[in-house]
């Protein structure tokens, strides 16, 4: 019996020191703020998948486009099944779920949503939609959380949010200019609403992020 609990004494001892061991990682809502496409390749694909899943063919992560289609199934199957990789390359490390994680949180964006530049892969707005206000709106909200689908050639392309206009002429009153209560956009991302959005498996809206909303809309969405 002294030999068991010596045992046992010793297994949580280990479990201790590998726990404090653990890197210290960034607040993962400022880390969906910074990751990138680059960083998880660099930090994950190419360590744990590409051997399997590069150009050959199938799940391709070699690329942003590629990877990008296979947000969901990459949740799956690496971050909540953990099935993926396979044996023998080792499961993802403390580090490398969490930048995973982050980079699945903020919509598997290419650059930074912070980056001051827009993505090569999404279409400047024409000159009406270039207000400041809608500008940054677009590139903190729309970008890392609806248009992976709400944009053409996606499955909710039919409620498109790319644009300034799609928000205000959408017959879903989208954007009511002066009542977020009324703004679908701002009521369906509230925590609990019903057919809350973005769906199940993406990161919620922040309070800061729907008050930037509430404010833009309060503002008369200019």
């Amino acid at each position: 019996m002294k030999s068991l609990f010596v045992l046992l004494l010793a297994i949580s001892c280990n479990y201790k020191i590998e726990k404090n061991n653990l890197p210290q990682l960034e607040n993962s809502g400022d880390m969906a703020e910074t990751v990138s496409f680059q960083q998880v390749k660099t930090e994950v694909f190419s360590q744990k998948c590409l051997a399997c899943h590069g150009n050959a063919g199938g799940v391709n992560l070699e690329s942003h486009a590629s990877a990008h289609e296979h947000l969901d199934s990459i949740r799956r199957t690496a971050l909540q099944s953990k099935s993926m990789p396979k044996a023998p390359v080792e499961g993802l490390n403390h580090r490398q779920y969490e930048v995973l994680s982050a980079w699945i949180d903020a919509g598997g964006p290419k650059d930074p949503i912070g980056h001051d530049e827009h993505d090569e892969e999404t279409p400047a707005p024409s000159p009406e939609e270039t207000s400041a206000e809608f500008l940054k709106i677009r590139k903190k909200i729309l970008t890392a959380k609806c248009l992976s689908c709400h944009t053409a050639g996606e499955h909710a392309g039919h409620i498109p949010l790319d644009t300034r206009s799609d928000l205000l002429s959408s017959p879903l009153k989208l954007v009511v200019p002066g009542n977020p209560d009324t703004s679908l956009i701002y009521t369906i991302t509230a925590p609990g609403a019903r057919n809350m959005m973005p769906p199940m498996g993406v990161k919620p809206l922040s309070k800061a992020q729907r008050e930037m909303i509430r404010a833009w809309i309060i503002k008369g969405a200019p």
